[in-house]
């Protein structure tokens, strides 16, 4: 039994995807086709450290915001469907 195609075009197109698309030109990374990365940015002990902290800082406002902004939300949704039950 034939699947009409769809099964070759699906594995053509899997392996199209896994091609690396890495011809676009940035100031941070200069790359080809099939080469790894390489930055020219470079960071030193103390600063990898310091913008490693600063990305946990942002990581746990931006958790305490969403989980706050949640209860709110929870909170409300039971207190108006509370008042409907009564």
């Amino acid at each position: 039994m034939g699947a009409g195609g769809s099964i070759s075009a699906m594995i053509s197109s899997l392996k199209n995807n896994k091609i690396p698309t890495r011809e676009r030109s940035s100031p941070t990374y200069k790359a080809k086709m099939g080469q790894p990365l390489i930055f020219k940015n470079k960071m030193n002990s103390t600063e990898l450290k310091q913008f490693s902290s600063h990305l946990k800082a942002q990581k746990r406002k931006k958790t305490i915001t969403t989980i706050v902004i949640t209860v709110i939300v929870f909170s409300l949704l039971f207190g108006i469907s509370h008042e409907y039950l009564l």
